[in-house]
């Protein structure tokens, strides 16, 4: 195996490092935004049903 420098190897560590967190943030943002768009809808619903009694 070759020996690499240390700048070389610890730009390696950091590059994957941050594209391994950017795909978390990506993905956790996804999965954040479908549940906030399911809690919203249902909220919606319940707020008409409120309105409704109320009326």
């Amino acid at each position: 195996m070759a020996k690499m420098p240390g700048g070389v190897v610890l730009g390696l560590v950091v590059l994957l490092g941050f594209v391994a967190w950017g795909g978390v943030l990506f993905w956790r943002g996804r999965v954040v935004d479908r549940a906030a768009e399911h809690a919203g809808r249902h909220e919606t619903r319940a707020e008409r049903r409120r309105l409704h009694h109320k009326g």
